[in-house]
């Protein structure tokens, strides 16, 4: 293994790639963050890696990362109706399973992590969620473990009811 950088050939290299093992500067590496594929489940393992030489990152990162990306701008408008929201959500076809998540430590993220399965099987919408916290801890230090279940659907306009006056005063 030289100490050459493989793509502009300085001789200061550091980093070396995480799939092929080609040496990198720092100029010519790609660096992705730890938390670059943070929502996928069952990421690939050369994905796992922080490095990348630019060929590599062409050919097996870029791609998925433009995906990725895609899909948590859809989970963020995906439309999230509660147990507690029956009214709401009665019309709505409640067609795939209910997807879960066993063990997160904010709220927000755990609705994020739902809203991300829904995108990623091109649903718009999460009904019937019901959110569970535990408390976690020794001593006075405590904090909350939260799970929860939703099940992905496709909401369109029609199907949603929007007017809550009529819910007030039904007559």
């Amino acid at each position: 293994m030289s100490n050459l950088c493989s793509l502009c050939q300085k001789n200061e290299t550091a980093l070396t790639c995480g799939v092929c093992a080609s040496a990198a500067c720092k100029y010519c590496a790609h660096i992705l963050e730890h938390d670059a594929f943070l929502f996928v489940p069952d990421l690939a393992p050369e994905l796992k890696h922080g490095v990348y030489c630019n060929t590599c990152f062409d050919a097996r990162v870029a791609g998925e990362l433009e995906r990725y990306n895609e899909c948590m701008e859809r989970a963020r408008n995906v439309e999230c109706f509660f147990r507690t929201q029956g009214k709401e959500s009665r019309l709505i076809k409640r067609v795939a399973k209910p997807v879960t998540v066993a063990e997160c430590f904010d709220r927000d993220e755990l609705l994020m992590r739902l809203a991300f399965c829904a995108a990623r099987s091109n649903f718009n919408a999460l009904v019937d969620l019901d959110l569970v916290s535990e408390k976690v801890g020794k001593g006075s230090y405590q904090k909350l473990k939260w799970k929860g279940t939703g099940t992905p659907a496709n909401a369109t306009a029609r199907s949603v009811v929007h007017d809550k006056s009529i819910w007030h005063n039904p007559n």
